[in-house]
């Protein structure tokens, strides 16, 4: 039998229909997942609500990245391939800074790979080549970071291995280019000719 608390919160309609708000997102957020566009309206509404990133993870040890409820919303709205959905794509894209989560830089990517839209190239480019912040008095943008040998990664993680920055960088460039490439910038930055 439940609790008295887990009743009386099951009775409450505020909390009743708060909990099914979420339960219909989550469901409009796994149709998406599957490539269902039914809810791509409200998808758009729910990317769009942020204003900026939520909490969201960088490279771990094993290589692995946990995605936040902002990245899960961008990746379905991706998706659903609905080409409603690359301005708030793009709009969160020109959010990216060289400190921005990796999880939040591959949702945005992999989205707009999904779509596969033009209209995204150019703030793709924007993004990788603007100098996104100075290290050692030089710009830095998201661009140079290939690793081209296993003793090239090995140098860069540093004693132990412990150290993800260059290869976090590397594989951000290397979504961001993904994205780009599959949005029909095959013949290399022809945005910034």
């Amino acid at each position: 039998m439940p609790s008295e608390s887990k009743r009386s919160r099951f009775f409450d309609p505020r909390t009743r229909n708060r909990d099914r708000k979420r339960r219909s997102g989550d469901a409009l957020t796994v149709l998406g997942m599957l490539g269902d566009a039914t809810g791509a309206e409200t998808l758009i509404a729910a990317v769009r609500s942020f204003e900026r990133f939520d909490q969201g993870d960088g490279l771990r040890p094993r290589g692995d990245v946990t995605i936040s409820e902002l990245d899960s919303l961008i990746i379905a709205l991706g998706r659903t391939r609905d080409r409603r959905a690359v301005p708030p794509i793009v709009e969160k894209l020109k959010l990216v800074r060289g400190d921005t989560q990796l999880s939040h830089i591959r949702a945005v990517s992999e989205a707009l790979g999904e779509l596969e839209d033009s209209a995204a190239v150019e703030t793709l480019v924007w993004v990788m080549t603007r100098h996104q912040t100075y290290v050692d008095g030089k710009p830095v943008t998201m661009c140079g970071y290939a690793i081209h040998s296993v003793a090239d990664a090995a140098r860069l993680a540093g004693p132990g291995g412990e150290d993800l920055r260059a290869r976090a960088m590397s594989v951000r460039e290397l979504l961001l280019a993904s994205a780009l490439f599959r949005c029909g910038d095959q013949q290399g930055w022809h945005a910034t000719s």
